[in-house]
């Protein structure tokens, strides 16, 4: 269909990654498999390797308007070079593991939780539904909008058109906090009926705005409830966490398929939910899940980015690409400092500038500047996930949780968003982690007068 000779060999290439940092990260203990090397290589497979890989063994037609099918095998080939990269970088090549038998029997058995009162509780439940009506529009346009998706994003913004911008970019932060307090507050061990319905509730209502446009991202509350219920609760909350990791493709799956029949809304998502069909068919082959039904796929878009790449002739390293890719990382509000643009965007690419817009995945970006080099810069992003894997299992505590679930709200983001998206979560982790441990005593030991660089 779509695949050359070498498809099938990159396709089981791409599963050696995983069997690696598998092995590695079971001497760490069931939370091994939560670590962020892991999940990042995890995700990464999703993203790239999941819908062709469907797509082999099926062959059901892979409908994305995006995808070009003669990049699949660069796709393929970058992205396993990604993962590659993280294990090297987060140190799973070595034979041993960080964690000593020593680390094992001092390490806390769980993290503690704290307690939340209901009247917090309410609070942000109150909080998130003022947001989710005002930035829907109001509440005429709660179960059916009279605008279509997407409508007003390309206008230029003055005034309060950009303080409503920024608070549609607030609401994502919002439901990642909203997310973990209603996780911690249904976990809590002596809880009231009541506080286990707010924080369900709590959940919902930080679902309803990315549900109610019809986002790939629309079951992402639900991603962070279950890490956190496997942080915490460890095998007693495989049960839990795996019934939201379902219900989360699922509303993500409905998001994606359904955006270009429906206008915004509650009312029409649930239309759409109706109407969504549960197994793909081709002749007689039937699965549950198609190629085109993976709302993590980052393939197709990385497809269209790099035929962008060839048909712009950009296949040599430019500092102007990069200076580029460098500016965007700053953290600064977009509507403050203007971000910059690495080629032609796809919404322009694909002609659907003024109607909706098309992101570009993180890893498209990379492609785009550095080629199949850029892949070696994953080895830093492995390094840093090993550093905040190591102190989340030797003191997991509010902080180093904290950084730990800002660096896995990256990985998904990543395969969405571009690299400004992807690295902000990872920046703040940094900040927060060396603002509250003080950096200077984590890395340095004071000598004398000096202070002399010590391994981490």
């Amino acid at each position: 269909m779509y695949f050359s000779e070498l498809t099938i060999g990159l396709l089981l290439a791409g599963i050696l990654p995983i069997v690696i940092a598998g092995v590695q990260v079971s001497k760490e203990g069931f939370t091994g498999f939560l670590s962020l090397r892991f999940l990042s290589i995890a995700f990464i497979w999703l993203g790239y390797h999941f819908s062709p890989f469907i797509a082999y063994l099926s062959d059901i037609h892979w409908k994305s308007f995006l995808l070009v099918p003669d990049f699949v095998d660069a796709g393929l080939c970058f992205s396993t070079l990604s993962m590659c990269c993280i294990v090297v970088g987060g140190g799973l090549l070595k034979p041993r593991s960080f964690v000593s038998r020593r680390n094992k029997l001092n390490r806390p058995r769980r993290l503690q939780i704290f307690t939340i009162s209901n009247r917090w509780l309410c609070v942000i439940l109150i909080v998130n539904i003022l947001l989710f009506i005002i930035n829907v529009g109001g509440i005429d346009d709660i179960w059916s909008a009279t605008y279509g998706r997407g409508e007003g994003q390309f206008e230029l913004r003055l005034g309060k058109d950009k303080f409503f911008h920024v608070l549609r970019v607030l609401s994502m932060p919002l439901s990642v906090f909203s997310a973990s307090i209603a996780t911690l507050s249904v976990l809590q061990q002596k809880k009231k009926i009541s506080t286990n319905i707010l924080g369900y509730l709590i959940l919902i209502s930080a679902s309803l705005e990315s549900i109610h446009s019809f986002s790939r991202a629309a079951g992402f509350p639900l991603l962070i409830f279950a890490f956190l219920v496997l942080l915490i609760k460890h095998e007693k909350g495989i049960f839990k966490a795996t019934v939201a990791v379902f219900i989360a493709f699922f509303l993500g799956s409905v998001g994606l398929h359904h955006r270009s029949y429906y206008s915004p809304g509650l009312y029409n998502f649930i239309k759409a939910v109706e109407e969504y069909e549960f197994i793909s068919t081709k002749n007689e082959v039937r699965v549950l899940i198609g190629p085109g039904d993976n709302p993590l796929d980052a393939m197709a878009p990385w497809t269209r980015k790099t035929l962008s790449r060839e048909q712009e002739e950009s296949n040599s390293v430019s500092f102007d690409l990069i200076s580029r890719l460098l500016w965007n990382l700053q953290p600064f509000p977009s509507e403050i400092v203007p971000v910059k643009s690495i080629g032609r965007d796809l919404s322009e690419v694909m002609g659907t500038w003024g109607q909706f817009r098309i992101t570009t995945p993180a890893m498209a970006e990379l492609y785009y500047v550095f080629g199949m080099p850029g892949a070696l810069l994953f080895i830093l992003l492995g390094r840093m996930f090993l550093f905040f894997d190591k102190r989340f299992f030797i003191q997991p505590d509010v902080s180093t949780t904290v950084c730990l679930l800002l660096c896995f709200v990256s990985l998904p983001v990543g395969l969405h968003s571009g690299m400004r998206a992807m690295t902000r979560p990872l920046l703040y982790a940094l900040v927060i982690y060396f603002i509250v441990h003080k950096n200077w005593k984590t890395i340095f030991k004071y000598h004398g007068h000096r202070y002399t660089k010590v391994r981490v």
